[in-house]
């Protein structure tokens, strides 16, 4: 996963409004929705400009598997375009090992929309050169689509035989992709928050010099989403739903030391959840 969606991550719920920001430390994303035409009137005048209707921001786990799993693949390839399966349910099936039940094709299907036609920036400060830059990140820059609308082959809908990413985001990607255990991204595929958490910790713990506490409050505006805790009882509600989210968490990156303490987490340098090898001059491919 890049680093940036490590620290800042979509909404966990559906969202009112056409944009969402999530700031963290130093580094902001902000997420817009695309937009799509309106249902038409065919009383309309055929020369007016259509509406155009905001398609909404992604959010739960199911845009954040898509992501995972193109992320890794394109890493792995060495390759900005990733091929997937030709069908929602084959690439369900295949490539993210979900089910293929009549809801969840409904909901990626919903999500990829969203996904594909949002515009993504990241920005991020740094102080002590006196920079504060902003780059845009949209994750795909194409989707290849096959079949048409009112085909007569009802399987074969709109659906993207493969997924490019963004240049600039390929070539950021390459450069601060953390790794993750896919096996534990299986585990908790259905708890979008556990996955944050796990990316997070997998993405810090590592780099720790000492042992660092986190508040509740700066938990809150990383991992809050749309809530609000404005009282000290709905802060204490969400450090409950976190807990339970950590839990999920830890149990699939079990190096991980991280304390719940009075009024936050402390955590502490931990091994990352899987061993990093670099080889050079050799050819894998032989």
């Amino acid at each position: 996963m890049h680093s940036v969606f490590c620290s800042c991550a979509l909404p966990y719920r559906n969202i009112d409004g056409p944009a969402y920001k999530r700031t963290t430390g130093r580094a902001s994303l902000t997420i817009t929705s695309g937009f799509t035409e309106a249902d038409g009137d065919s009383s309309s005048s055929s020369s007016s400009s259509p509406e155009l209707v905001p398609v909404g921001i992604p959010y739960g786990s199911k845009p954040r598997l898509v992501l995972l799993h193109a992320m890794t693949e394109a890493v792995r390839r060495q390759d900005r375009e990733v091929p997937i399966a030709e069908t929602l349910s084959g690439y369900l099936r295949r490539d993210l090992r979900a089910n293929t039940d009549t809801r969840t094709l409904r909901g990626y299907r919903e999500q990829l929309k969203r996904l594909a036609r949002a515009s993504v920036s990241v920005e991020w400060r740094d102080p002590a050169a006196g920079k504060h830059v902003i780059q845009d990140a949209k994750p795909f820059s194409r989707l290849e689509l096959w079949g048409a609308e009112g085909s007569s082959e009802a399987q074969r809908e709109l659906w993207p035989s493969s997924l490019t990413l963004g240049h600039d985001f390929f070539e950021s990607l390459m450069e601060h992709a953390v790794p993750l255990d896919q096996r534990a991204i299986a585990a908790i595929h259905h708890n979008a928050r556990a996955l944050d958490l796990y990316a997070w910790l997998s993405h810090r713990l590592h780099r720790l010099k000492g042992d660092q506490f986190v508040s509740w409050q700066a938990l809150h505006g990383q991992f809050g989403g749309a809530t609000t805790v404005d009282t000290p009882s709905r802060l204490k509600d969400f450090s409950r739903e976190l807990t339970r989210s950590l839990m999920e968490a830890l149990q699939v990156y079990p190096r991980a030391r991280v304390e719940k303490v009075k009024g936050g987490l402390r955590l502490k340098k931990s091994p990352p959840p899987i061993k990093t090898i670099a080889i050079q001059g050799t050819d894998l491919l032989t």
